[in-house]
């Protein structure tokens, strides 16, 4: 702070100029009270050749006994007044307006006291007894009464408040907003004010009278509905108010003030992304330590926070998450590292598949320091330091103890004796390096066997990784092997009504004495084929013909005289063996190639054991 700032502060709250009141020292002047004209501080400015700058000091009229009280270097004894009513400041880079300001407004109360002046006539009165009136005398540089701004009582009270508590200045500031707004919760004023104020952080002890009835004009508005267009301290101001619940009922009707004062705000133009921004923090911090449900919260969230948490938690439990939401996830921590790989530009969809199986892979194996390798690469939840509302006003007027609120899958608050703490995951305390070399060797390997181009180089500190990975391709060749061999189906329903459409067929060719024959086959077939025991007969539904067909099969000769001889069609035959032998084998038994028969090499061991044989 500067002795500008402090001319400015002086100006702007109590309407006083500077006064060089010597010609002889241009380079002190003084700062009084306009209507009693008391000294409230002396302005001195030295140059010093050493440094070859100039040195701002100042005597404040705020008390002595502040010297005991404020643990500031630049905080001494007067330089040039006398007295304990006067102190020092020495202007500097360490200098705080926090520190500074109060003690101008106590020099500023205390010069406002009445003054006045004893004039004693020259000659001796008659009469010793007489008594003389003390008579005020105006000083000549204080303001007249009737041009004097006029305060209103409600404001000058409440600018008395800031007195209690320690007798010097009030020491949290928060707590005086607090006092000072609820005074004047209720207050309504129509003296508009359109003049610049060059913060955003102010207070109602930083503005002077007019900014005041400003902004309570302007406030009476924004209650009534009619949003105009205002000075950012004022929008501050009433964004403070909301947070500390003044104007507002309960928790939910603040935050619903504040997005009405946010949509009616930005019709008018004056809105920007910085306010918004700045707004919905403040929202989101002010439903967490109220207990608002997270669901409402998160509407106020950062959504590039949430989308980071989200990432996080599907990263954390792939499992539970598809591929295309594990390679999201991986996405949007590795970003171009992995979206320009060739894998993905030639081989998109098979790529996302194999980046998720891998870290799949990774993630369900404990290594490292009993680790997997999510919390190889981003650690666990830990608890970091929160202060919500830090920047604001907002005074906590409640001692909060044993609270957790849970805003999503991946970041949970904590207060403990009003001390606030985040457990989150951090991207200060990832291992980029550890997670980026894994996204690598798995880059490498795949561009190898999906044939991408543009191999890339092996490194020896990546050699943990190649098990993952190996193990994800091994699995998928299996698999496109097994895809690619040719699959026989059969429709069991269409060989049944082949086989007795042949069954009709041989029927109609055969003679009364022929079917006569296989009337009595059909009645005793262990007569028939003794070599076959009954048994085995009953575990596979074949007739007399095929079960005649088989054996000549096993015993390596041809069956193509037992076809003809029963006016058979070999593909029908086929058909009906196979089909018997489906339930048991799952696969053709016997082939029909240009109107023979043979068994299938791979099942004659399970057809002669199926025969009893």
């Amino acid at each position: 702070m500067t002795l500008a700032d402090l001319l400015a502060y002086a100006r702007e709250k109590y309407q006083i100029t500077e006064q060089f009141k010597w010609e002889a020292f241009p380079r002190f002047s003084v700062l009084s009270d306009p209507e009693t004209g008391k000294w409230a501080a002396l302005l001195m400015r030295q140059w010093d050749e050493d440094s070859g700058a100039e040195i701002e000091l100042c005597d404040v009229k705020c008390g002595a006994t502040i010297l005991s009280g404020i643990s500031a270097d630049y905080i001494t004894k007067p330089f040039r007044m006398h007295g304990v009513n006067w102190a020092g400041i020495r202007f500097s880079g360490q200098a705080k307006p926090e520190v500074i300001l109060p003690l101008f407004d106590r020099a500023m109360k205390a010069a406002h006291q009445p003054g006045y002046t004893i004039v004693l006539d020259d000659q001796p009165y008659k009469s010793v007894s007489s008594v003389y009136q003390e008579t005020p005398l105006p000083h000549p540089g204080a303001v007249p009464a009737k041009k004097r701004e006029l305060i209103p009582d409600r404001i000058r009270k409440m600018r008395r408040l800031c007195d209690e508590g320690t007798g010097l200045y009030f020491t949290d500031e928060r707590k005086l907003f607090f006092m000072q707004g609820m005074f004047m919760r209720d207050y309504e004023d129509n003296q508009p004010w359109d003049g610049r104020i060059d913060t955003y952080y102010a207070s109602y002890q930083a503005l002077d009278t007019k900014q005041l009835r400003g902004y309570f004009t302007w406030r009476t508005a924004v209650r009534k509905g009619s949003i105009q267009p205002a000075n950012d301290c004022f929008v501050g101001i009433y964004l403070n108010e909301l947070l500390n619940l003044i104007g507002a009922d309960f928790p939910q009707d603040s935050l619903q003030k504040m997005q009405e004062f946010e949509k009616g705000y930005l019709k008018t133009g004056c809105s920007d992304e910085w306010f918004v921004k700045r707004l919905h923090r403040w929202m989101l911090e002010f439903a967490i330590i109220h207990g608002i449900h997270p669901e409402e919260a998160r509407q106020y969230a950062d959504p590039d926070m949430l989308t980071r948490d989200g990432a996080m938690a599907v990263l954390r439990s792939p499992e539970g998450h598809t591929d295309d939401e594990v390679y999201s996830a991986l996405l949007l921590i590795a970003k171009e590292k992995l979206m320009f790989s060739t894998v993905m530009l030639k081989s998109p969809q098979e790529g996302k598949a194999l980046f998720a199986k891998a870290w799949k892979a990774g993630c369900a194996e404990i290594g490292l320091g009993g680790k997997n390798l999510f919390e190889q690469c981003f650690g666990r939840m830990a608890p970091f330091p929160w202060r919500p509302l830090a920047n604001t006003l907002y005074w906590e007027r409640r001692k909060l103890n044993g609270v957790k609120y849970q805003l999503n899958a991946c970041r949970v608050y904590v207060c403990s004796n009003n001390t606030w703490q985040v457990c989150s995951y951090e991207t200060l305390f990832f291992d980029r390096g550890r997670f980026f070399g894994f996204l690598h060797e798995t880059d490498r390997q795949l561009r190898i066997y999906l044939k991408t181009g543009h191999p890339l180089k092996e490194k020896p500190s990546e050699a943990w990784a190649k098990p993952f990975v190996g193990a994800v391709i091994a699995q998928d060749r299996k698999e496109k092997e097994e895809a690619a061999k040719p699959k026989v189906v059969l429709n069991l329903a269409g060989l049944e009504q082949i086989r007795r459409d042949a069954m009709k067929t041989r029927d109609s060719l055969l003679t009364e004495e022929e079917k006569q024959e296989m009337d009595e086959m059909a009645e005793t077939p262990e007569a028939v084929c003794p070599e076959i025991e009954p048994e085995a007969i009953s575990v596979l539904p074949l007739d007399k013909i095929q079960l005649d067909i088989l054996r000549t099969l096993l015993a390596g000769n041809p069956a193509d005289g037992i076809i003809r001889e029963n006016h058979l069609l070999p593909s029908v035959v086929a058909d009906g063996i196979n089909e018997a032998f489906f339930e048991e084998i799952g696969d053709s038994v016997i082939e029909e190639n240009d109107g023979s028969l043979a068994l299938v090499e791979d099942y004659v061991d399970d057809v002669r054991r199926l025969l009893g044989g």
